[in-house]
Parts: structure tokens; C-alpha cells; sequence
């Protein structure tokens, strides 16, 4: 530190000098890094857009030539178009999921991203989408089993955005589980909070890597990521999503063992309105859960 009570007055004009230069050095580059971010933010809200136009073109094509496949009989070439329709589909999935996390992790960074409170019975809700998915995990020959100390609870959240957050936990177990492995989804009651975990033996990570994962495009190491496709952002917004609830989200790992995602969300009701009956359809459901496991492999 400079001990002004020494200097000349030339000096005292020189290091005001050099303060005032580096302040202004340091507004400028700040200046710079916000520019650089909303750019950024633009950039992405630009491409998810424009790419989710020629998408859906595509998407559509699909259902035509499915559509039209269907009334042919006797086709010589079912088997092969099937075999190539299902590739095509299974992919235009795997852009939209792209997009979507795209478009709200943008909406995120912006403060875009809001959530539809109401009091569900999220017991419910958990159990509706585990079971949902079983039929996926068996074809790997995963078993997935569900578990709850209570029946019903009713809490205040946006149901669709925590299905949104379960189904990425369950397809991150999925990928990362062997055939014949075990998947648990659970619920406890405390006092305060509801918790929710997802437990699986499969290749687990790090323990190092536990806070990482959490990041936007984060990875666990090379040898994991050539054994599962992804982007890394279904994590991060997982984590803003129960953050947004006024929760948290963390998780437990060895390698080779297995990895358990824990989520406690406070158990809140908004006051003076009634409970939601959420009534999600079967198609859209499944349609979800097409999305979510795109690049899963069986």
C-alpha cells in the first residue's frame, strides 16, 4: 500500500494518475465482458431459433412419409425405411432437446426464465413420471424401482418444470447404467422439505467432479463421454430449475459404484388456492421422454 503522507506533490499527481487510469481500464473491460455476454446470449437465441424452423420442416417430412408408409401393403421396402424413419426421428430429438436447453438456458442468463407455481400433489407427480419410463429402461434391461415413505404431499411448484428435471436424472442414470443395473427413485418427508433421489449402481464419477457437474457443458471425463452422448446443459438447468423453487440439488458418487442425485425442495402451499389437477397426456408425455432419452442408445 502507498503511504500518501511521503510523496512529493508530483508524485501525488502521478499515482492519482495511475488510479484513475486503472478504474477506468477496469469500467472499460467490464463494459467489454457485459457487451461480450448479451452477444453471446443473442447469438444463441438467434441460431436455437433458426434452426428450430428447419427442424420442424424436417420433423414433418417424417410423419408425412410415415403417414403415407402406412397405407402401403406388401412394401418391399418397409424394413429398410422403418429402420432409417427411426434414425431420422431419433435424431430430430436429439436437435430439438439441443435447442430447447439452448433457448432456456439463454432465458436463464436473462432472467426470462419463470416458473408456473401451484399446489400439486408432487408425490404424484415423481411416480407418474418413474413409471413412465420403465418401459425404456427394460429395453436395456434396466430395473427401475420406485419408493415412498408417504402417499401424497402437497407443495407448491411448476410440476412440468420438475418432471422436466426428474427425466433428465433418470436418463442420465440410464445411460451411465449396464444392463441388468438397478435404478431407485424415493421420496422422504422432513420436516421442512420433501426429498427426491435418484440412485443408481452404475459407472458413478469422480468425487472431485461432483461440484463440476453442475456446470454448463460440463463433463465428467473423456472415457464416460464416449459411453454417453450429451451437451452437459440438462444438469445445469436441473439445478436452476430446483434452485427456482427455493431448493437444492447435489449429488453422491464413487467410481464404479454408482451415483444418487438428491433434491429437497421446502415444502411451501401458496395461499388461498386450491390444488391442481395436472393432466398431462399420454402422447405428450411419451413425447417428452422421446426427447429427454434421444441419445440414448439401446
Amino acid at each position: 500500500m502507498v503511504n500518501y503522507e511521503y510523496l512529493t506533490k508530483e508524485q501525488l499527481i502521478n499515482e492519482l494518475k495511475e488510479k484513475d487510469k486503472y478504474i477506468y481500464d477496469l469500467k472499460k473491460a467490464n463494459e467489454e465482458a457485459k457487451n461480450y455476454a448479451e452477444l453471446k446470449t443473442e447469438l444463441f437465441s438467434i441460431i436455437s431459433h433458426e434452426l428450430k424452423t428447419p427442424l420442424n420442416i424436417i420433423f414433418g417430412a417424417i410423419q408425412l412419409i410415415e403417414n403415407i408408409h402406412k397405407e402401403q401393403e406388401n412394401c418391399k421396402y418397409c424394413r429398410p425405411l422403418n429402420k432409417y424413419l427411426k434414425t431420422m426421428r431419433q435424431n430430430c430429438y436429439r436437435l430439438l432437446r439441443l435447442i430447447n436447453n439452448f433457448i432456456d438456458m439463454n432465458k436463464i442468463e436473462i432472467g426470462f426464465f419463470k416458473l408456473n407455481l401451484t399446489n400439486n400433489d408432487i408425490v404424484k407427480t415423481i411416480e407418474d413420471i418413474t413409471l413412465s419410463v420403465v418401459e425404456f429402461a427394460q429395453a436395456k434391461q434396466i430395473n427401475i424401482i420406485f419408493d415412498t415413505e408417504i402417499e401424497e404431499k402437497i407443495i407448491a411448484t411448476d410440476s412440468e418444470k420438475i418432471e422436466r428435471v426428474i427425466l433428465n436424472l433418470l436418463s442420465n442414470s440410464i445411460k451411465f447404467t449396464d444392463s441388468g443395473g438397478i435404478i431407485e427413485v424415493y421420496i422422504k418427508n422432513l420436516e421442512e422439505s420433501i426429498v427426491i433421489a435418484v440412485k443408481d449402481n452404475g459407472s458413478g464419477m469422480p468425487e472431485e467432479m461432483l461440484e463440476k457437474i453442475f456446470d454448463i457443458f460440463s463433463q465428467v471425463d473423456s472415457s464416460l463421454r464416449r459411453q454417453a452422448e450429451g451437451s452437459g446443459i440438462g444438469l445445469f438447468l436441473s439445478k436452476s430449475i430446483i434452485e427456482m423453487h427455493g431448493g437444492k440439488i447435489y449429488a453422491k458418487s464413487k467410481l464404479g459404484i454408482g451415483s444418487e442425485f438428491i433434491i429437497e425442495i421446502p415444502t411451501r402451499i401458496i395461499e388461498d388456492s386450491k390444488v391442481a389437477e395436472v393432466a398431462i397426456s399420454a402422447e405428450r408425455r411419451i413425447e417428452k421422454i422421446h426427447i429427454e432419452f434421444a441419445d440414448i442408445y439401446s
